[in-house]
C-alpha cells in the first residue's frame, strides 16, 4: 500500500496495446484497427498548416498536421472566473463544452430492444451499453466521482407516460428511471431502508456494507436506476466490515468499491476495452452491459422506450461533503474553501446517447476516430449546431432470426414468470434481462 492510487486510465491503455501487439500483430491480424494513443481522442486533428511562420532561406513553410492542444477531457471548471480571467467570451466556453461533449458522445453505444410482452400488465425491454472501442475502461478516470448513468422512459401511443412495473421489495417506485435534474442527487436506494422492508441483515441486500454519503428509502428510491459510478469509501474497517461513501483517497486497501443495481443486484462493472474482450475464443466487438426494465402496460406494442445516458462529472452530495470537510479544518485557506450552492447551481447534466426501442440497432452519438480513420470530434461539434446529433449503427440479428428470437423471448419469459399480475422480484427481473439477451441477441457494429 506504499502508492496512492487516483486513476488507472494510463494502466488500461497500456494492457490495451500489449494485447494488441501480443494477439492481433502476432496473428497477423489486418481486420483490426491499430490501437490509439491518447492524442487521436484528446488532441483532434484540425486540419493542415504550418506551425511556424517563415522557413530558413527561401525553403517554403511545410505543412503538417495540426492538433488541438487544449487536451479535451470530460471535467470542466464550475468556476466562470477559470475562463473569464483568460479572456474567454460565452462564445469560447460554448465551443469548449460543445468538444467536452462530442468527446463524451464517442464513449459507447447504446440500444433499446423492442417492447416484448412479459405477463398480463407487465411489458419488458432490454438497455445495451457498449464500450465504444475506447484505449481504455468505461469509465474511466475518477470514476467514483464522475457519474454515467440512464435515464429510461417509456411512453404509449398519444404520448401519455407508461411508468415502471412495480417490484417485490418496492411497491413504490419512480414514473421514470434516472429522472433528475443537473442539481439533484440520483435516489440511490438505502441499504438500512431496503433491509428493514424485507426483513434482513444489510448485508445481504445490494450495497449492503456501504454506507452512502446520500440514500434514499423505499418509496423514495430508484431500484431501478443504472448508475456507472464506482464508490470511494474509508476502507472496510471495524468488526462489522461496513464502509462509509467518503471524499478523498486513503492508504487503506479496498477503498473503491463497485456500485450494484438494486434492482436485481447487477454489479456495475466498468466495461472493458474492447481489444481486451474475448468471447469463445474471438475477439468481440465491443464490452457490453445489459439491464432489464419493466413498465405497467397492457400491450408491449403501444409502449416505446426511450434511453438516454447521462453524464455529470460530480455529484451534488460529493461538493456538499467536500464542504463540510473542508470547514470542519482550521488551517485551510479561505481561498481553498468552496461555496456548495453556488457549485451546485453550475453543474451540467451532457446527455451522452438517446437510444428508442425498435430503433434497428445501437446508436453512436459521435463517430471518433477509434471507428473510421480520419474522424475528428470537431466534426461532430459541428453536426451538433446542425441538428443531426445520432448516427444509428448496423446491427446482427439474433441467432433465432429477429422473428424466432422475438417469439422465443415471449415464450420463455411468460413460462419463467407465469400468468399472474403480481410485483416481480429481484430474481425474477434477472430472469427476465437473461432471457431478453437471448432473445434479442447482441448486436455488432459495422463501421464504415
Amino acid at each position: 500500500f506504499d502508492d496512492l492510487i487516483l486513476q488507472t486510465t494510463f494502466d488500461e491503455w497500456q494492457d490495451y496495446v500489449a494485447f494488441y501487439e501480443q494477439r492481433i500483430r502476432g496473428d497477423d491480424r489486418t481486420d483490426v484497427t491499430a490501437p490509439l494513443g491518447c492524442v487521436d481522442c484528446h488532441m483532434p486533428a484540425a486540419g493542415r498548416g504550418g506551425v511556424v511562420d517563415y522557413a530558413p532561406g527561401l525553403l517554403p513553410v511545410p505543412g503538417r498536421e495540426l492538433r488541438s492542444h487544449s487536451f479535451i477531457g470530460v471535467d470542466y471548471d464550475l468556476d466562470p472566473a477559470a475562463y473569464t480571467e483568460k479572456g474567454l467570451g460565452d462564445e469560447a466556453v460554448a465551443a469548449v463544452l460543445g468538444e467536452r461533449k462530442a468527446l463524451l458522445q464517442t464513449a459507447v453505444t447504446l440500444e433499446v430492444s423492442d417492447v416484448v410482452d412479459i405477463q398480463p400488465g407487465i411489458v419488458g425491454a432490454l438497455v445495451t451499453v457498449r464500450n465504444n472501442l475506447l484505449g481504455h475502461t468505461f469509465p474511466t478516470g475518477f470514476a467514483f466521482a464522475r457519474q454515467f448513468w440512464l435515464e429510461v422512459s417509456a411512453a404509449d401511443g398519444s404520448g401519455d407516460p407508461v411508468c415502471l412495473a412495480p417490484l417485490d421489495d418496492f411497491p413504490a417506485v419512480p414514473c421514470a428511471s434516472g429522472d433528475v435534474e443537473h442539481d439533484q442527487s440520483l435516489p440511490q436506494c438505502d441499504p438500512v431502508s431496503h433491509a428493514a422492508v424485507r426483513g434482513v441483515d444489510r448485508t445481504e441486500v445490494p450495497n449492503g456494507r456501504i454506507d452512502f454519503a446520500r440514500a434514499f428509502p423505499v418509496g423514495e428510491c430508484d431500484p431501478y436506476l443504472t448508475n456507472f459510478q464506482k464508490i470511494l469509501t474509508d476502507g472496510t474497517l471495524g468488526d462489522d466490515g461496513l464502509a462509509a461513501e467518503v471524499v478523498y483517497q486513503s492508504f487503506l486497501p479496498n477503498v473503491v468499491q463497485v456500485r450494484q443495481r438494486v434492482a436485481d443486484g447487477q454489479l456495475m462493472a466498468e466495461l472493458q476495452s474492447t481489444r481486451l474482450v474475448v468471447r469463445d475464443g474471438e475477439l468481440a466487438e465491443g464490452d457490453t452491459a445489459q439491464f432489464a426494465y419493466l413498465f405497467a402496460a397492457d400491450r408491449a406494442a403501444a409502449v416505446e422506450v426511450t434511453a438516454t445516458l447521462r453524464f455529470r462529472h460530480l455529484p451534488p452530495e460529493f461538493i456538499e461533503t467536500l464542504g463540510a470537510e473542508l470547514d470542519a479544518l482550521t488551517d485551510v485557506p479561505d481561498e481553498a474553501r468552496i461555496d456548495p450552492d453556488e457549485l451546485i447551481d453550475r453543474l451540467a447534466v451532457t446527455d451522452v446517447v438517446t437510444a428508442f426501442s425498435g430503433g434497428g440497432g445501437p446508436v453512436l452519438a459521435c463517430v471518433g476516430p477509434q471507428n473510421r480513420r480520419g474522424a475528428t470530434i470537431l466534426d461532430c461539434v459541428e453536426e451538433e449546431l446542425e441538428g443531426d446529433d445520432r448516427v444509428v449503427l448496423a446491427a446482427g440479428g439474433a441467432s433465432l432470426g429477429p422473428v424466432g428470437g422475438l417469439a422465443m423471448g415471449v415464450v420463455a419469459v411468460v413460462g419463467v414468470l407465469g400468468l399472474a399480475r403480481r410485483r416481480l422480484s429481484r430474481a425474477e427481473l434477472l430472469w427476465t434481462a437473461a432471457v431478453l439477451a437471448g432473445a434479442f441477441g447482441a448486436a455488432s457494429i459495422v463501421v464504415g
